[in-house]
């Protein structure tokens, strides 16, 4: 049980690296969209953590 919670934990750490580096990329107007998103289609609170560091390193956030 302990190493698939290890494996989700990685899996999770994968993702946040991944979404960091493709939100460097965006506009601080995508940035924002993403961490107002609300509802069912909206984006998921990692997506929203990760674009408000982002905004945060740009001294925006």
């Amino acid at each position: 049980m302990a190493k698939e919670a290890g494996e989700g934990v990685k899996r999770f750490n994968e993702r946040s690296r991944k979404l960091q580096n493709e939100y460097q990329q965006e506009s601080s107007e995508k940035l924002r969209r993403v961490v107002k998103s609300e509802g069912f289609f909206g984006n998921s609170a990692q997506e929203k953590a990760i674009a408000r560091k982002v905004l945060k390193e740009r001294g925006e956030g």
